[in-house]
């Protein structure tokens, strides 16, 4: 932890992996709070070699943002205004939208991953107030923007469209990459904003707390990352950092960035 007049940094080396299995991914977590309100987090790390070897890539690395029932609204530049990956971007187009948390669904018959906006450089997520966050990318330069009522286990268990039920709480994915499944090899070459090497890499995402002109005060937030791996590395790691114990110490940082608490953990697709 290192502290002085502008941010408060904390360094968490961590390693994904099964119990007694030698990991997947090992790295730093970075997290960077500023007086001012804004923060930071990145990712740097490498994946294991073996992984190269057998060719076998993560189906998807990012952070996700739990958020309080309320934040319903949603604006974001890149591409839209439908759902866009790094496979099927090509009838969209960029620019500045906005939408809701709701709409922003896609309803297919077997619910599946949906609603993600391909090359976003700026996404915003609010209540009716005004109050939320807004999101940027530091490294690299753009990331996969969604908001969505549903977690990927919540898809994953439903069978049909109408199973699904809504969360209160609107769930942000900021994604580095989402494996492309439709297609490798010489589409890689035609698109390489597929590609999904094994090189080490850096993810890094910056967050600012938004207040409306009425407020006053805010409502501490819970901020929860998740990191999709493969069911059979299944694992988790957790962290926890300003607890009211270390509250004290931190009290000017953390009354200008609300942040109750953070959990780091690792989230398993079956």
């Amino acid at each position: 932890v290192k502290a002085n007049g502008e941010k408060l940094e904390i360094v968490c080396a961590i390693a994904l992996g099964g119990p007694a299995v030698v990991p997947i991914m090992k790295g730093n977590l970075v997290y960077s709070f500023y007086a001012d309100g804004k923060a930071e987090i990145a990712f740097n790390g490498e994946l294991r070699q073996l992984l190269k070897e057998m060719n076998m890539r993560l189906p998807r690395f990012g952070f996700c943002f739990a958020l309080k029932d309320g934040c319903e609204n949603m604006t974001y530049f890149g591409k839209g205004p439908v759902e866009s990956y790094c496979d099927r971007h090509k009838g969209t187009r960029f620019g500045m939208f906005e939408t809701t948390v709701t709409d922003n669904l896609v309803h297919y018959i077997r619910p599946i991953e949906n609603g993600s906006h391909f090359a976003t450089t700026y996404g915003k997520v609010s209540d009716n107030s005004g109050c939320g966050f807004e999101f940027a990318p530091v490294k690299p330069e753009a990331f996969s923007f969604n908001a969505t009522h549903f977690t990927p286990k919540m898809l994953e268990e439903a069978k049909h469209d109408d199973e699904l039920v809504p969360s209160e709480n609107t769930y942000v994915y900021l994604d580095y990459k989402i494996d492309s499944r439709s297609g490798r090899g010489i589409y890689e070459t035609l698109e390489p904003e597929r590609i999904w090497d094994f090189e080490p890499f850096e993810f890094a995402i910056e967050f600012k707390p938004i207040m409306s002109s009425s407020s006053t005060t805010s409502k501490p937030i819970k901020l929860t990352f998740f990191i999709s791996i493969p069911s059979k590395f299944k694992g988790f790691i957790g962290a926890l950092f300003a607890s009211e114990s270390t509250r004290p110490s931190y009290e000017k940082l953390l009354t200008a960035c609300p942040i109750s608490g953070t959990d780091l953990c690792c989230v398993i697709n079956p």
